[in-house]
């Protein structure tokens, strides 16, 4: 199931990108794909069974509907989503050190 969420998250950047370069505005590509990351996290939750997951996909979904409303510019919008993804491994690590503890 995970793979099928990829494949429709891959297909809809493609279109996404196609559409902003056409539209001539290529300052909404950040902003697109971030949106559409942060949604395929949604139905992946299940796949992957945590709901840090959920807390990624709304911060990123978020990041990426204030970009499209222009609150944010294209660079803020990568580093939020880079923080993003960067602090979900953290804190899955953290959590993981944290009930190893607790159990030792």
């Amino acid at each position: 199931m995970v793979g099928i969420w990829s494949a429709v998250e891959g297909v809809a950047i493609l279109l996404a990108v196609n559409v902003a370069v056409n539209l001539h505005h290529p300052q909404l590509i950040p902003t697109a794909i971030c949106l559409i990351v942060g949604l395929h996290f949604v139905p992946l939750t299940r796949g992957f069974g945590g709901p840090v997951y959920y807390v990624t996909g709304a911060v990123m979904s978020a990041v990426g509907l204030a970009g499209l409303a222009a609150l944010l510019s294209p660079v803020a919008v990568c580093l939020a989503a880079a923080a993003s993804l960067w602090l979900t491994p953290l804190w899955l690590t953290l959590a993981w050190i944290s009930a190893r503890t607790a159990t030792a």
